[in-house]
């Protein structure tokens, strides 16, 4: 019997993420899992169009972070769209 696939509820090695900025009332942050904060974008609508465009190029999803270990599905862009099999959650 195979596990039924189920929503990631984070994001992968791959995918990028974007991240309200600490201490800013709008600048936002690119980064690629697992890495740094790597692109510095200043709102999130350009952080939003910047991502789709990168996840677009290399076939990976863009997430957005709203916490400490809190992460919503922005877009899928992956071959598996938000899917990983239930037994990596």
């Amino acid at each position: 019997m195979m596990a039924q696939d189920a929503p990631r509820s984070m994001p992968i090695a791959g995918d990028i993420v974007i991240a309200k900025r600490a201490g800013s009332k709008s600048a936002y942050t690119l980064s690629v899992v697992p890495g740094p904060a790597q692109l510095r974008m200043p709102s999130y609508d350009r952080a939003m169009a910047m991502a789709s465009r990168l996840a677009a190029v290399v076939a990976v999803d863009v997430w957005v972070q709203e916490g400490r270990g809190s992460w919503l599905a922005a877009e899928y862009r992956s071959a598996s769209p938000g899917l990983l099999p239930s037994r990596y959650h």
